[in-house]
């Protein structure tokens, strides 16, 4: 993601490119555009590490491809909620949302870092080697 001229790059492992390709699963093309949901185990800090400045629930924290959580949703990202449970989200990071891609904590919650709304967009890449 590339925020105020800076350039950020997650590298969200292998495992899952390799098994795409084994043919155990679709290919990634066919991941995004499918509902079904892919786990990842890049970890909070490194989804954040990504926008400085960016801010999340503290609970919850289901990431990967195609997440959902209540009525939202992101095609890879991690979500985030206030609750103990998974039932729905006020935060998110990732690629492929409503809004995009970035960052947002609903105006009425907080995040660990502060509320974001819809002008804290970076400009999104997602790079396949």
């Amino acid at each position: 993601m590339s925020l105020s001229g800076t350039t950020k790059w997650l590298d969200i492992g292998h495992a899952h490119l390799n098994t795409m390709l084994t043919g155990l699963l679709p290919p990634l093309r066919e991941v995004f555009r499918g509902k079904h949901y892919l786990s990842t185990n890049v970890g909070r800090a490194s989804w954040k590490s990504l926008i400085d400045g960016s801010s999340l629930q503290w609970r919850c924290n289901r990431e990967g491809y195609n997440v959902r959580v209540g009525g939202r949703n992101v095609r890879l990202g991690i979500l985030a909620n206030n609750g103990n449970n998974c039932d729905s989200s006020e935060s998110w990071l990732g690629f492929g949302s409503y809004y995009g891609c970035g960052n947002i904590v609903d105006r009425d919650h907080w995040g660990d870092n502060g509320k974001k709304g819809a002008d804290f967009y970076p400009f999104c890449y997602i790079l396949l080697k």
